[in-house]
């Protein structure tokens, strides 16, 4: 090959044509030099546009994450779902989010999880729980990782804030004694449940309990050791759920758990938790010889009711029932 011509692109190689013979002509007119030229004028307008298509990903990317506020939902999941398949070297994504206020996990998806899939998760002050796989077309570069890690951070930070702001403003809506719900949280929650029990076609779960002759725990004892027990009986069941749970305060001694994507047997196992570990919890705020038990009923949604309200008269019936018995 007695022609030749190299033309080098930046932080991509050389572009080189070369030929056993040339007509004369073309060869004094440098056509092969011209022709390299135009090829790697070609390539360069090509990587460009995708490096900017690249930075434009991440950058939409990101706007999604700040834009989140705390009335984001299933549509702003499955947009930022779509945005992270489009990072550099991505062509799909998987998001999943659980939290109380969502009554349960948010799922969105884009593309066929296919070749190099990596995983992370982060949870949220315990009561917001994310999983987040992209799939990449070959393995990821570092810098490609180092990308979607100050992503996540990003979206981390932002979901948190998102939270504190929930917080903030949901004092309004928490038993002050003990820190969980109260009746008013209990029907935003009971309405959100719903709708993703009707959308999703699965049942949700209400809890009852009492606790078991309380009053003669305040008589004996007095008002501030009941409160004692009431706030470390909040404790018990709020570590026996999900971060989407709702654990509620019902009115005096009694408490109620909501629990979506629950059926009967999911609610049974953890109604025998709280039993069984009920009386052990109050050692240390009861004498010997009181030994705090509970009562509970079960009722489920749409078998025991069709509206939120039967299912609490239904739960309220089973636990009564269980008092009695």
């Amino acid at each position: 090959l007695v022609h030749v011509a190299r033309v080098e692109i930046d932080d991509v190689g050389v572009v080189e044509l070369a030929t056993a013979s040339m007509p004369d002509p073309l060869a004094e007119a440098g056509f092969l030099d011209i022709a390299a030229d135009h090829i790697a004028s070609g390539l360069r307008v090509m990587l460009e546009s995708e490096r900017r298509r690249r930075r434009a990903a991440v950058a939409d990317t990101l706007a999604l994450v700040a834009s989140l506020n705390e009335q984001w939902g299933q549509g702003e999941l499955d947009a930022l779902a779509q945005s992270i398949a489009t990072l550099p070297g991505a062509h799909a994504a998987h998001l999943g989010v659980g939290a109380n206020r969502l009554a349960g996990v948010l799922t969105a998806d884009y593309g066929h999880l296919g070749g190099e899939v990596i995983e992370r998760s982060f949870t949220i002050d315990e009561r917001v729980q994310a999983d987040v796989a992209i799939a990449y077309r070959v393995e990821p570069t570092s810098e490609q990782l180092e990308l979607l890690d100050e992503i996540l951070t990003t979206l981390a930070a932002n979901l948190s804030r998102i939270e504190q702001n929930i917080r903030l403003t949901s004092e309004a809506e928490t038993d002050q004694l003990t820190g969980v719900a109260n009746r008013r949280r209990v029907g935003k929650s009971l309405a959100a449940a719903r709708a993703m029990s009707d959308r999703r076609n699965e049942p949700f779960a209400v809890l009852l309990f009492d606790l078991d002759h309380f009053k003669s725990v305040n008589d004996r004892l007095g008002h501030a050791v009941g409160d004692q027990v009431l706030a470390r009986f909040a404790e018990v069941l709020q570590a026996n759920v999900r971060p989407f749970d709702t654990v509620a305060r019902w009115g005096g001694e009694e408490f109620m758990l909501l629990c979506p994507d629950c059926g009967v047997p999911g609610a049974i196992a953890i109604s025998q938790r709280v039993l069984e570990q009920c009386p052990r919890r109050f050692d240390d705020v009861l004498p010997p010889e009181i030994v705090q038990t509970t009562s509970v009923g079960i009722a489920v949604y749409p078998e025991h009711g069709r509206t939120p309200e039967s299912v609490i008269h239904a739960a309220d019936e089973a636990l009564y029932r269980a008092k009695r018995e």
